[in-house]
C-alpha cells in the first residue's frame, strides 16, 4: 500500500495495516513508520519520531533499523537523541503509538 506496487499508493491504509503489525511487535512495522516519518510520507515529517520508530524496530531485532537510525541521530541534537532515546526504552505496545492518532490509526496532523 506504501509503495502501490500492484495497489494504488494509499498511505492511510498503509498506516492501519502498519499499526495492526504493531500490535503483533513486528519490527518490520516500526521500521516501516520510521520510513514514512523521515521522508513525510502520508504524514508530517518527523526526524525524532523516525528516530523513536527505528530505535523499537532494533528493539524488536531489525538491524536495517539501527542502520536507519544511526543516520538519522547526525541530523538530530544530542537533547533529542537522549529524550528520544528514553521514550523509545519506555514505550510498549499497550501505548498509543507516537504520532498516530489512535482513534483513527491516521497520522496525527493529516487527518
Amino acid at each position: 500500500m506504501e509503495n502501490g506496487l500492484g495497489v494504488d499508493q494509499d498511505y492511510a491504509k498503509a498506516i492501519k495495516l502498519y499499526k495492526l503489525a504493531a500490535e503483533t511487535e513486528e519490527a518490520i512495522a516500526f521500521f516501516s513508520f520510521a520510513h514514512l516519518f523521515g521522508n513525510g510520507k502520508g504524514v508530517r515529517q518527523d526526524l525524532r519520531l523516525a528516530y523513536i520508530y527505528s530505535q523499537i524496530a532494533v528493539r524488536y531485532g531489525s538491524k536495517r533499523a539501527g542502520e536507519y537510525r544511526d543516520a538519522l541521530a547526525g541530523q538530530l541534537t544530542a537533547e533529542v537523541r537522549k529524550e528520544a532515546d528514553v521514550f523509545a526504552a519506555a514505550w510498549t505496545v499497550k501505548q498509543p503509538l507516537p504520532g498516530i492518532s489512535e482513534a483513527s490509526a491516521s497520522p496525527v496532523g493529516r487527518e
